[in-house]
């Protein structure tokens, strides 16, 4: 699957993934572009899947309208991430097209 990592995941997620083609936001030049023209441009240029930290991309965009699927992943506290990865590579390895998927990290959380 390729994949879009947008600004502020850690990039030691990748190592997880190795069966998927990532890409940063960055290096493709679109890390000051807003949300809904990100997503755009990901599913113009062929991206699955985005995986995202910024909560407020729900509320902001109309999901339903899009055909990449997007997985936000909060917050992107590198700790939880690595307690947390398992869960987060099936979360990849499961979602579907158009699909979104939430899975909030918190100190607490087992």
């Amino acid at each position: 699957m390729r994949i879009l990592f947008d600004n502020g995941v850690p990039d030691g997620l990748r190592r997880f993934l190795p069966h998927h083609t990532i890409v940063f936001a960055r290096t493709r030049g679109w890390a000051t572009i807003s949300n809904g023209d990100l997503l755009r441009a990901a599913e113009d240029d062929g991206f699955e899947l985005m995986i995202t930290n910024d909560a407020g991309i729900v509320n902001e965009q109309n999901l339903s309208r899009l055909n990449i699927a997007l997985l936000l992943v909060h917050p992107p506290n590198r700790n939880l991430l690595r307690r947390r990865v398992d869960e987060i590579v099936n979360a990849v390895d499961a979602i579907q097209p158009r699909e979104y998927r939430e899975l909030r990290l918190y100190p607490n959380d087992n």
